[in-house]
């Protein structure tokens, strides 16, 4: 006789963190306060002609930020915003990259459940192009890096140029430190 019990196995709640990410001795205090994050962003197209904004972002000496799947009410959640405009929107169904998983933090500023990301994540956004020929438009990136709990805004702009489509962070802001036009 075959019996099956993986069907009535009990879900796994999010575990509880031992140490407060906050307080993980893996943070190297100096990394996290000066270079705490790299982030890089891209245009990719996929097989089927669909295209993709794509945001990398990788915490640095244990520097960390909450997940946009984070059930709680965060101030500092990871999103990338793109202001209504007449050429491109952001779909809603993203993909994140790998996916965080929900941990109980019990530090004070939690108290409760939170998808802490540590790691290296790619978000994967899909883009509805909305009109042909070229345009700039601009949007943000915006999250708290913790523990330095500084709220980062990342200007950057989508330009379609002969149908090629580019992401570019600070482009605006550069040519105005740099005196180009």
């Amino acid at each position: 006789m075959l019996s099956v019990f993986a069907c009535s196995q009990p879900e796994i709640g999010p575990r509880v963190l031992k140490v407060s990410a906050y307080n993980s001795p893996t943070i190297d205090r100096e990394v996290a306060e000066n270079d705490p994050y790299r982030l890089t962003m891209e245009i990719e197209d996929s097989a089927n002609g669909k295209q993709f904004l794509v945001v990398t972002l990788k915490p640095q000496g244990g520097s960390f930020f909450v997940s946009p799947h984070s059930k709680q009410d965060f101030s500092g959640v990871f999103r990338v915003e793109l202001p209504q405009n007449e050429y491109v929107t952001l779909g809603e169904d993203f993909e994140e990259i790998p996916r965080s998983l929900e941990v109980i933090d019990n530090h004070p500023f939690v108290r409760g459940s939170v998808n802490w990301v540590h790691e290296g994540t790619k978000y994967k956004f899909p883009l509805v192009l909305k009109a042909n020929g070229d345009f700039q438009t601009s949007g943000w990136i915006r999250f708290v890096i913790e523990p330095k709990c500084t709220l980062e805004e990342i200007p950057f702009d989508l330009m379609m140029k002969g149908n090629q489509l580019t992401a570019q962070r600070y482009p605006r802001l550069m040519k105005e430190l740099c005196g180009e036009s």
